[in-house]
């Protein structure tokens, strides 16, 4: 299975985490405050029925990052399932997948920072903002420089080559950018499901039916396109589901939610201005000045 992933704030790896320290009792509760602090500080609690011990781990981790990550076309590859393998049915079979499920949080490296100077304090009587995303050099690029003039919108800076406006620039009136920090946009559910339908499984009492979707992938070599039956239950798409223990696990984040497309902010950046009688509080230059 692909995800559809535009989102910088990814922590389901940190959920996974989480339950393997809860699994080791009182000591591994502790440790996990040393390993993720939560802020502002909450308590987690396991939920009702469910033992933290019994949450596949490494089975979860890697389905996650196969679903999100970049697709690397070598050899080394796990082939595709073959036709009729059901959702989140792979094996983590290669070693390097064992050892990459074993590690600990991705994201806890992730970050970016940026810093304004005050006009008072610059030798210019101008306010300097320096904005540093932290993000790997690459070809293509990651940043498209270029200069956006219209009626209404005199901007230039850099945004992403296949999304329209600026993340990064300035315009005759303000300098904008963007940094990420890390945030709870993920979260991990877990299902029972119906003894006798493994496409069900319960809600609020009630078995549900998962939202099931065919992909037919043609695969070089092969005359007949192999399928791959996705499923989503009502809170995002199943990354792994064990009939025989009848339960199903899926994610939820907030970046698949309607209108969450983060990037397409940078359409509104060269647009932005002050607000009259403020020094301080930018907003889009249609709903006035």
């Amino acid at each position: 299975m692909r995800i559809r992933h535009h989102g910088l704030t990814l922590n389901l790896t940190s959920e996974i985490e989480r339950a393997r320290a809860y699994c080791a009792g009182g000591p591994g509760i502790k440790a996990d405050w040393l390993r993720r602090e939560l802020d502002p500080p909450v308590n987690p609690r396991v939920p009702p029925g469910l033992d933290p011990c019994t949450v596949p781990a490494a089975e979860l981790r890697a389905a996650y990052l196969r679903a999100t990550e970049a697709p690397q076309f070598t050899k080394a590859n796990t082939p595709l399932p073959q036709q009729g393998a059901g959702p989140g049915s792979f094996a983590v079979s290669q070693a390097g997948d064992e050892a990459q499920a074993e590690q600990g949080d991705p994201t806890a490296a992730y970050g970016s920072n940026n810093w304004v100077i005050a006009p008072k304090l610059s030798a210019t009587g101008r306010p300097i903002l320096a904005n540093d995303p932290h993000r790997a050099h690459g070809a293509p690029s990651l940043r498209y420089m270029t200069h956006l003039s219209a009626p209404g919108m005199d901007a230039i800076g850099a945004g992403e080559p296949f999304l329209p406006g600026l993340s990064i620039g300035h315009n005759g009136t303000i300098a904008f950018g963007l940094t990420r920090f890390y945030m709870d946009q993920e979260d991990l559910y877990v299902y029972q499901l119906n003894p006798r339908n493994p496409n069900e499984y319960r809600y609020q009492g009630r078995w549900e039916p998962m939202l099931r979707v065919t992909e037919r992938i043609a695969v070089k070599g092969e005359r007949v396109p192999r399928e791959l039956v996705n499923s989503f239950t009502r809170h995002g798409p199943v990354l792994l589901s064990e009939p025989g223990k009848r339960r199903a696990y899926a994610l939820r984040a907030a970046w698949l939610e309607p209108g969450m497309a983060p990037y397409f902010g940078s359409m509104d950046q060269g647009l932005l201005t002050l607000c009259k009688g403020s020094r301080s509080s930018p907003r889009p230059a249609h709903q006035g000045a």
